[in-house]
């Protein structure tokens, strides 16, 4: 019996007889819409790299050019920094006396300069100064700079 249905026969039952074999459908029947991809300009802005963190961008740059994401005032300043370069963020304590010369904010893309690796201090109850903490250390930025000009920001490439 099922070798005398027509297989056209089969189709327009089960399917319908309105099915257009040139669009892409959906498992409900709704047409599926191709995506449109934007084009990626190709001068890098200061507002594409102001917003790196957020789109997880990386850049063929030297790994010194950083985005600044946080910046804390309490004791001595400590910056968080985004690497334009790997994507990662860290963060450093600054000198008062560095930081009060030239002030970061959020969104400032800066050139770290130059690091140190210094003992960690704590403040403890009823002690004036800070007391070292043995064995355990923080990294200080000791200079930096900010970055004006982004001429020299290139997109990376994967091969």
């Amino acid at each position: 019996m099922i070798e005398e249905i027509e297989p056209s026969v089969i189709q327009g039952t089960m399917f319908g007889t309105d099915i257009d074999y040139g669009k892409k459908l959906n498992f409900l029947g709704e047409e599926v819409k191709k995506k449109t991809r934007v084009a990626i300009p190709k001068e890098i802005t200061e507002k594409e790299i102001r917003e790196a963190r957020q789109r997880k961008l990386v850049y063929d740059i030297n790994s010194k050019a950083a985005l600044v994401t946080n910046v804390d005032l309490r004791w001595s300043p400590k910056i968080t920094l985004y690497s334009l370069s790997k994507g990662t963020e860290t963060k450093f304590k600054v000198p008062k006396d560095i930081y009060s010369k030239c002030s970061l904010n959020y969104g400032d893309v800066i050139w770290a300069e130059s690091f140190e690796k210094r003992n960690r201090y704590v403040k403890k109850d009823g002690i004036e100064k800070p007391v070292k903490v043995e064995n355990e250390f923080e990294w200080w930025m000791i200079a930096y700079s900010l970055i004006t000009d982004f001429s020299q920001f290139k997109r990376k490439t994967y091969d």
